[in-house]
């Protein structure tokens, strides 16, 4: 077989085979997703505060938090944008850095889809670009920085991967070795997706071999090295390493996780504040699947897929299905790969049958949603950074190397918005806050602070101070006992009712919006 199998698939010459059509829809997917990212300071991703804080850490390794934390030099496979952030030397702030970081896998996103096309299909077509309508995925989100950053770079390596078929094994074993070891250090779940769709595409050839399946079967082993030299370093830190603070479990999750699947490729937080953007996303999922729906036509409108992609897609649906909810301490591992699957079947498929007209609608609905999308997001983004500059204008009351216990109005715990927003403390006022993440990343908390912090918690309900309370017997929170001594200021992240200002050890220091500082007065 040449060519990827023979597989290449008919396109119609109005979705932009030929011209400048490809290049179009390119630059609109990107303008539609870059620009809102970089349009306001403070993007609404649940966990990038805690992100920006451990790179503000990383760049004063000497500087007032090296009293509580201790900056490794070990690598390990969640290291994507840390690296970078060093490698550079630490340019501007790291808000910034992280914005534009975010901005430019906005635009990788949507040229490695086009690019892993370009290699099953035989031409550039414009479809693929409707991958601008993934870009704003659970994952980004959450604020999974390492890990969305990964995947454009493990689906340009599976377009590597296949492109390199017809290569003598050692030649791709060469090639394969030093892209995985990179994928894995920028973040292991990035190297599975690339390893997954690889062993996918390698049982799709031995299974189409037919009686030649034991000559198939001696090309595709020596392939596995290259993920197996990661997957042993995996191995040896397994058993090497001290036990996480972030602990091991694993569990599959119940039927709700299940349900998270069809929501990972578009969920934004917040309980009303992404409403347009959630049903934007809805919509932007109901046309790519009715879509993809089409593969199942003979005849005319439809889309065709690329052989070469089969496998690849057939793996990564299985492992979305089997995905666990937590994974050796690791949570929300359901949510990665959905948007990824998505992501490959965009670039394995290409129209054909499609007339002019059918193609200028489709064309024009999508383009539609892009920007209505792009839109919703920098309204979000807009509504959620002058929040934050509320918040930046009370932190400026806070003393700098405060320790800061973040809190929130009764009920408003699982709001996960604002979870760790109290972490800017950190990078603007060299605060210690006690929900940064650890054991996932290269900082590590001291030894003597093990109760002053925990290793992957967010803003507490405010309740949870008080000794008798049902919240506070829910949950084992050891920085809460004797909370008063190892904390020096408070501060709550609603403006609502509270019980905190007629607490007899807290006295209020600054406010604005939804914002209030107190200062604790049985701190040292």
């Amino acid at each position: 077989m040449t060519s990827i199998d023979q597989g290449r698939g008919a396109v119609s010459p109005v979705t932009g085979v030929r011209g400048l059509a490809p290049l179009a829809a390119l630059a609109v997917a990107a303008c539609c997703t870059v620009l809102p990212i970089l349009a306001h300071p403070h993007l609404p991703l649940t966990d990038l505060p805690n992100h920006i804080a451990r790179h503000a850490i990383q760049a004063e390794p000497g500087g007032p938090l090296s009293q509580f934390y201790t900056v490794t030099s070990k690598l390990v496979p969640n290291s994507a944008v840390d690296l970078l952030w060093r490698f550079t030397g630490f340019p501007g702030t790291p808000e910034r850095f992280s914005q534009i970081v975010l901005a430019a896998y906005a635009l990788a996103l949507i040229a490695a889809t086009m690019l892993l096309s370009r290699t099953v299909q035989g031409r550039w077509t414009a479809w693929p670009a409707a991958s601008g309508l993934l870009v704003f995925n659970a994952p980004f989100f959450w604020g999974f920085e390492n890990y969305v950053v990964s995947i454009p770079f493990a689906i340009a390596a599976l377009a590597i991967y296949l492109g390199t078929e017809g290569r003598p094994t050692v030649q791709r074993c060469a090639l394969l070795v030093p892209l995985a070891l990179a994928l894995y250090t920028m973040h292991f779940f990035g190297f599975a997706a690339l390893a997954i769709a690889a062993l996918g595409r390698e049982v799709q050839r031995l299974l189409g071999a037919g009686a030649d399946w034991k000559r198939q079967l001696g090309r595709g082993l020596p392939l596995a090295v290259p993920f197996l030299v990661p997957i042993g370093w995996m191995l040896s830190d397994i058993l090497t390493s001290p036990p996480a603070p972030s602990g091991s479990v694993t569990q599959f999750g119940g039927l709700s996780s299940r349900f998270e699947l069809l929501t990972a490729s578009f969920e934004a937080p917040g309980r009303l504040g992404g409403l347009w953007l959630n049903l934007l996303g809805l919509a932007g999922l109901v046309t790519i699947l009715g879509c993809l729906f089409s593969l199942r036509r003979r005849c005319g409108a439809r889309l065709v897929m690329a052989p070469a992609l089969i496998g690849p897609a057939v793996a990564l649906a299985a492992a979305t299905l089997a995905a666990p909810l937590w994974l050796n301490g690791v949570a929300l591992v359901h949510i990665r790969l959905p948007f990824v699957l998505l992501t490959v079947l965009l670039a394995g498929t290409a129209w054909t049958g499609l007339t002019a007209r059918q193609a200028r609608a489709l064309a024009l609905w999508i383009v539609l949603l892009l920007v209505a999308r792009g839109v919703a997001f920098e309204r979000f983004a807009a509504d959620h950074s002058a929040e934050v500059q509320d918040l930046v204008q009370v932190l400026d009351s806070l003393p700098a190397g405060s320790r800061l216990l973040p809190l929130r109005a009764a009920g408003m715990e699982r709001d996960r918005r604002l979870w760790h927003v109290q972490a800017y403390a950190v990078s603007l006022r060299g605060a210690f806050v006690p929900t940064l993440f650890q054991g996932v990343h290269d900082l590590q908390l001291k030894k003597g602070f093990e109760t002053s912090a925990h290793p992957a918690l967010f803003s507490i309900d405010e309740r949870r101070l008080l000794p008798g309370s049902a919240e506070r017997a829910q949950t084992d929170i050891p920085f809460l006992e004797g909370w008063q001594d190892k904390f020096t200021h408070a501060l709550l992240l609603d403006a609502v009712p509270t019980t905190l200002d007629s607490h007899a050890n807290l006295t209020r220091v600054d406010g604005k919006g939804r914002f209030t500082l107190y200062r604790i007065s049985g701190s040292p």
